[in-house]
């Protein structure tokens, strides 16, 4: 699945290359930011913090390009809520798809 998505991102953000990076860059900030924070949630136990930190992130998603981070964020979201107990592979997938996300820049061009 591809990390980025180009004219995904440009449709989302009505044609607008600009505002296409703008929500991709608010995106990659606050990913670094929410991935901390589920990293603590998983390691503490915690599954409901952590669900309300995956839905956040899964929420900024659909503003964005990023198929494989959405998909990812969608899949664990719903895991939690269906109180599954083997979280670890959905979790460690979201976790490498942020990684991949803020390592490969994107060029919006418009």
């Amino acid at each position: 699945m591809e990390v980025h998505n180009i004219e995904l991102a440009l449709k989302r953000a009505a044609g607008r290359a600009d505002l296409a990076a703008e929500l991709h860059q608010m995106l990659v900030k606050s990913s670094s930011e929410i991935k901390g924070l589920m990293e603590q949630s998983w390691h503490s136990g915690d599954h409901e913090s952590l669900l309300t930190h995956v839905h956040k992130l899964n929420g900024s998603t659909r503003y964005c390009g990023v198929p494989e981070l959405e998909s990812c964020a969608e899949k664990l979201e719903i895991l939690l809520k269906a109180g599954e107990k083997e979280l670890g592979r959905g979790y460690q997938a979201l976790i490498d798809a942020i990684e991949r996300m803020i390592q490969q820049p994107i060029q919006f061009k418009g």
